[in-house]
């Protein structure tokens, strides 16, 4: 981060101010011309400093493949510590915290008797797979409540649905 991408965020954040308080459609454009510029500084400036990276290491080919590595992703950086617990050291752990739930228990009553359910379920009925996208389409996103699915993406979720239920009610007929 150099003092181009800072001016270019000082900009954009002047730009964005600016539309949020003006509502204006000229001011939107500004503001989403520079984030689009913006972008366009942050990436040349990204490829120019994997560039010299790379030209820096071209004796070196260590290092080298090291560094396209992590371009690529493949470094090892994601992987679990060497130190990780064993798995009877996760074993004994679990054991000590059911052990303490169940001392923490210990003078309890037990509840043996579930209270009648208000409703019961007596059988499945047919449905289409429009009741499925309606079903879908309905449903409160916990993503994010901006966040549609698509026209595609719905009816993928839609297809899925009918074919892995028909699929189980096939399975469970044949047993």
């Amino acid at each position: 981060m150099d003092e181009e991408c800072r001016q270019q965020r000082r900009q954009l954040r002047h730009l964005e101010r600016q539309y949020r308080r003006t509502q204006s459609p000229a001011d939107r454009q500004a503001w989403v011309e520079q984030e689009r510029t913006r972008h366009q500084v942050y990436r040349q400036k990204e490829r120019a400093d994997w560039s010299a990276e790379i030209t820096s290491q071209a004796g070196e080919s260590k290092k080298l493949w090291r560094t396209f590595k992590s371009i690529l992703g493949r470094d090892q950086s994601g992987r679990l510590p060497k130190s990780r617990p064993t798995s009877q050291q996760f074993l004994d752990c679990f054991s000590e915290k059911v052990e303490v739930v169940r001392q923490s228990t210990v003078g309890s009553a037990a509840q043996s008797m579930l209270p009648d359910a208000d409703t019961s379920f007596d059988a499945f009925e047919r449905c289409t797979i429009d009741d499925v996208k309606r079903v879908i389409t309905s449903a409160p996103s916990k993503y994010c409540e901006h966040v549609h699915p698509g026209v595609n993406s719905i009816w993928s979720l839609v297809l899925l649905c009918v074919r892995c239920h028909s699929l189980e009610l096939t399975s469970n007929s044949r047993s």
